[in-house]
């Protein structure tokens, strides 16, 4: 029988954030591993270290409430954090092409000189094979973009698709919570997002 193959970090990593994602709840530490080791597959022992990386990269938040630390997290976040990451990838890309335009109009430029003069210089040689080599170097990383990107900018569309549902859940779920706590309690919203901490311009995303 083969050995089970096991999880990446990156893959433990989103199981535990998942966790959070999907019932929409604040956890102590224990019931985070609990959870994510019995429904998830995460081996016990990684789950504190795994849950210390997401909240030192900010996908997690985490608070001391009585003598007990408390994780949550909101959907937004990674939302945020993805559309920057395509942003980015999305700017490689034009980046890329701009320089091998660059790259291929100074080429041009040598090989005119070398025709108009007849000859060819050292300065003229040493430009003309620095050119083509940055051309030929832009040229592939170009094309090794534009071969992965299609499948990257597609699943991270797909993921911005899936998280924004889930954050306009977690949105209502906390106007629904705040409206409970109003009728309740007497309190303002003003005084329920000071006392939980619910950042004023929540709102639901587009």
């Amino acid at each position: 029988m083969s050995k089970r193959k096991g999880m990446s970090l990156e893959e433990k990593r989103q199981k535990v954030l998942s966790v959070f994602h999907e019932r929409k709840e604040v956890f102590p530490l224990k019931d985070v591993e609990s959870i994510s080791s019995k429904e998830k597959g995460v081996v016990l022992q990684t789950v504190k270290d795994v849950l210390k990386g997401l909240v030192d990269d900010g996908l997690v938040d985490s608070d001391k409430i009585g003598t007990s630390i408390y994780f949550w997290a909101f959907p937004s976040k990674a939302l945020m954090r993805l559309k920057v990451r395509l942003t980015n990838l999305r700017k490689l890309v034009d980046e890329a092409e701009t320089t091998r335009v660059n790259a291929q109009r100074a080429l041009a430029e040598e090989q005119k000189k070398l025709d108009l003069s007849g000859s060819a210089t050292p300065d003229m040689l040493l430009n003309l094979s620095k050119y083509a080599e940055q051309q030929r170097l832009l040229t592939q990383k170009l094309r090794n973009i534009e071969q992965n990107d299609p499948i990257t900018i597609q699943r991270l569309q797909e993921d911005l698709a899936e998280i924004k549902a889930a954050t306009n859940r977690w949105t209502d779920n906390i106007f629904t919570l705040r409206s409970w706590i109003r009728h309740r309690s007497g309190m303002t919203d003003a005084d329920i997002e000071r006392a939980f901490e619910i950042p004023v311009e929540l709102d639901y995303v587009e």
